[in-house]
């Protein structure tokens, strides 16, 4: 993205979402969020239509409680990452990017949060210990998802799916 998009990509999204999430998803195929307000959901649409505006392809924010893939307008929007301490799994993306188009995998692995919690405000504490079993160490990340995105004028972009990219609308999650 060019310095003018950034600009109002940043504009709109200041101070919307401590996840940085802007396509509509409907609470019950994500991790659970209700929107707060019509402010945050007007500021959140119009996010949305700059992506679509600017053509912008792929969108990538973080999360730490599921993956969430959301395909609207022609914008892909890969939701991923995981709280450590807190969540049964953790997961990363790899891009490959190619000039015609990107290769995305998303991958996981199960780990065992152990200990007393952490302090912070709250109940949502954290473990002190994370650890990953040897059966898992020796497996390695789990494939949970493999999609190739296409830079042609297709009207779905998104091809190849399998995982947590499979569902054919618009929508693709999975929870831990």
């Amino acid at each position: 993205m060019q310095g003018e998009v950034l600009q109002v990509l940043g504009e709109q999204c200041r101070n919307h979402s401590a996840h940085g999430k802007v396509l509509n998803l409907p609470p019950e195929k994500g991790a659970n969020h209700q929107r707060p307000n019509e402010d945050h959901d007007r500021k959140i649409e119009g996010t949305q239509q700059t992506l679509k505006q600017r053509d912008v392809d792929l969108y990538l924010c973080g999360e730490v409680h599921a993956i969430t893939c959301t395909q609207a307008d022609g914008v892909l929007q890969i939701a991923h990452g995981g709280l450590f301490g807190y969540n049964p799994k953790v997961n990363y993306l790899v891009a490959t990017v190619w000039p015609d188009e990107i290769e995305l995998e998303l991958k996981e692995i199960a780990i065992s949060n152990e200990g007393e919690r952490l302090w912070q405000v709250g109940n949502n504490r954290p473990h002190e210990r994370v650890t990953i079993s040897d059966t898992a160490k020796t497996r390695g990340y789990d494939t949970v998802g493999r999609a190739v995105l296409g830079t042609d004028d297709a009207r779905d972009r998104l091809v190849s799916r399998t995982g947590c990219f499979q569902l054919p609308t618009s929508q693709a999650s999975v929870t831990p």
